[in-house]
């Protein structure tokens, strides 16, 4: 009797929890999602007028530099400003002054009476600025002038401001020294401009209608960016309502059904962890990596599998975060660190120049030994710290000075360091710039994107652009295509895994796949672009 009352009382807190948990939960979270995935869009934009500009002051540095020297307004000095001009990404025009008047430009002679411009301040290579100015020949907008001797340049403001031809999404840019008053250099809109200028670092609400995006900084540089709620904010909190609602209702029904069953049954699947560690359950299976110019492999990425006796596989999205809630992710981190310098010791002393890349959890970077793991384990497997790559994903940083002081440890070591899923809405920007890295991986939800119209592709160009300057190898995951190879390829992304290359192989398979690949991509594979 005392069983089925608590039965009925198990029934009944199930029907309770899984009929209206799930549909709130997923509702709140789409509404969750929408603000995360639309500050993290806002971010990457925001970045967009400062990378632009400090490729657009080294670019102009070139161009100066070229026509450096050059006196007189004869047809050789105009044509080789015009000439500059042809072959640049920024500059819009070429000026050369005389006693500090207007002589002539890239369009040619220039008429009487335009003074040189007064500089706003000076960069560090000797380049003068002046913010914002109308061109005196021209009148062609606003622009940025920049100044070395005798000739200047001007970079017109929508060069720099222009948003991947998302009209709607503005941005704003400012020059603000720590040591003197902040200068606006270029802006989509004049609230934004009023934010970005005010300093305020919490931004809700101050543009009614509109989200905004926190200021990004880089040296001298700040960025802003803004975009109507009209623009995204419907339609992403539809989308994510569209795909989250259904399947919370779907989740309430099964949590009705299982909550009992697991109850009655007393699954414990910690237990369950414990015990497929020592019947030798857990094993891993190696994914290729390869160099996206050539082809070449040069090494894999490990990946945890859990099949039981019956056959049956238990996926690491539901274990790695039971064991992680334990005391148990450090003996699979340690378990799979010595399965891979079994599997693959021989290769890898073989071939150094070849890698395995091991996934580290929150647990290992802030709690567990990981250093004195893979320092042990490297060492009475007789292989260097470079042969092993470690990658790290958001949930790792909740301590950023712990994590921090261990990525450095890492590093220091000679582990090549990754943050894995970038572009998720979880990996902050800040990451980047603050932690010891060597590689971002991105996340395969933007590289399904390529080809299609959406934001996304948008966002993915400039996560790209934004690694490069921050001299940061990328690594592209869920390469299905051969559009999306050459896509990535032709904006300089070093390495890629996915279907198109190979799926995730046994040991044995992986070493047959690395001796055909390891020089580059098979003759009979159409790797080469055509």
């Amino acid at each position: 009797m005392r069983r089925r009352r608590s039965v009925a009382l198990i029934a009944l807190t199930a029907v309770i929890i899984g009929g209206f948990g799930p549909v709130v939960v997923t509702t709140w979270l789409a509404f969750w999602l929408t603000e995360r995935s639309i500050q993290d869009s806002l971010e990457i934009y925001a970045a967009i007028p400062v990378v632009r500009t400090e490729k657009a002051l080294i670019e102009s540095k070139e161009v100066l530099t070229s026509v450096d020297g050059m006196t007189g307004c004869g047809p050789d000095h105009i044509t080789a400003m015009r000439n500059q001009v042809m072959q640049s990404r920024y500059v819009d025009e070429v000026g050369y002054f005389e006693n500090g008047v207007l002589a002539c430009t890239s369009w040619g002679i220039a008429p009487p009476g335009i003074e040189e411009n007064t500089v706003n301040f000076t960069t560090a290579t000797g380049l003068g600025v002046r913010a914002a100015m109308t061109p005196g020949m021209t009148e062609s907008g606003r622009v940025m002038a920049v100044h070395l001797v005798a000739h200047n340049v001007l970079i017109k403001h929508l060069r720099i401001i222009d948003v991947l031809n998302l009209e709607e999404v503005s941005v704003a840019l400012a020059y603000m020294p720590l040591d003197g008053p902040p200068l606006l250099m270029a802006s989509g809109n004049d609230a934004l401009s009023d934010v970005l200028m005010s300093g305020v670092s919490k931004t809700s609400g101050l543009i009614p209608g509109s989200h905004i995006s926190a200021p990004f900084r880089r040296g001298e540089f700040v960025g802003e960016a803004a975009m109507p709620n009209s623009l995204s904010h419907g339609r992403l909190l539809l989308g994510y309502l569209a795909r989250l609602v259904p399947i919370g209702l779907i989740m309430a029904l099964i949590i009705v059904f299982n909550v009992i069953w697991l109850c009655l049954r007393r699954l414990d699947l910690k237990h369950e962890v414990q015990a497929a560690l020592r019947a030798g359950e857990l094993r891993l299976v190696y994914q290729p990596l390869v160099e996206l110019e050539s082809g070449r492999c040069v090494g894999a990425e490990a990946l945890i599998r859990w099949q039981q006796r019956d056959g049956r596989f238990i996926s690491p999205d539901i274990f790695i975060p039971v064991a992680e809630d334990s005391d148990l992710i450090g003996k699979i981190s340690s378990f799979a660190i010595q399965r891979a310098c079994d599997d693959l010791g021989d290769l890898l002393r073989r071939h150094p120049e070849a890698h395995v890349s091991m996934n580290l959890s929150a647990y290992d970077v802030i709690h567990g030994d990981i250093a004195g793991t893979l320092r042990d384990t490297l060492a009475a497997a007789r292989l260097p710290s470079r042969s092993v790559w470690l990658e790290i994903t958001e949930r790792s940083l909740i301590a950023p000075e712990t994590s921090r002081s261990t990525l450095a440890d890492l590093r220091r070591a000679g582990h090549s360091i990754a943050i894995d899923d970038f572009g998720t809405g979880y990996s902050s920007l800040q990451y980047l710039q603050d932690l010891s890295l060597d590689l971002l991986k991105i996340d395969k939800s933007f590289v399904d994107v390529i080809g299609k119209e959406t934001v996304n592709q948008s966002v993915i160009e400039t996560i790209i652009e934004l690694a490069t300057s921050l001299k940061l190898d990328i690594v592209a995951e869920g390469i299905e295509t051969q559009e999306q190879l050459e896509f990535l390829r032709q904006r300089g992304v070093r390495f890629g895994q996915g279907y198109l290359i190979a799926r995730p192989m046994e040991v044995a398979e992986f070493v047959a796949f690395y001796a055909q690949w390891k020089d580059g991509a098979p003759r009979e594979v159409a790797w080469a672009a055509e």
